[in-house]
């Protein structure tokens, strides 16, 4: 089993390499009809990581000022960077609405991202050879 999770990840990182992460999310929400809340709420969470890493070191400025040291293992810096990213879900949860998303809603897209058949066949042969691989390894 932990090779065919190893085989899979593998796999996606490949895949994942060739890709732009944001094409990738918009892809598979029209064609694969993964959920648009589910593709935004990623999209949002990645787009916080620089301000995390920024509020992060602000944090720990913060606390040297007032000479406590807060290390990795900190509770503290862990609290403080915790309510400042419910804040920002708040206000990403109030902006997607301003914006007229609703969830379940039919949606329309400025740009397209049509799936091939030479893609899914591709997909599908990589994945039987993957899965025969594993298969032939775990008879010897």
């Amino acid at each position: 089993m932990t090779t065919r999770v190893g085989a899979y990840v593998f796999m996606g990182a490949a895949f994942m390499s060739t890709t732009v992460l944001y094409e990738l999310l918009r892809s598979l929400e029209q064609n694969v009809k993964m959920s648009a809340t589910f593709v935004y709420g990623i999209l949002g969470a990645l787009s916080f990581i620089p301000k995390i890493i920024n509020s992060v070191k602000t944090i720990r400025a913060v606390g040297l000022m007032r000479g406590e040291v807060l290390s990795f293992w900190s509770p503290k810096l862990y609290f403080k960077a915790i309510s400042q990213a419910l804040i920002w879900s708040n206000n990403l949860a109030m902006a997607m609405t301003s914006h007229g998303f609703e969830e379940g809603e039919s949606r329309s897209y400025h740009r397209l991202f049509p799936t091939k058949v030479s893609g899914w066949l591709i997909i599908g042969v990589v994945m039987l050879l993957i899965q025969y691989c594993l298969f032939v390894i775990k008879l010897w």
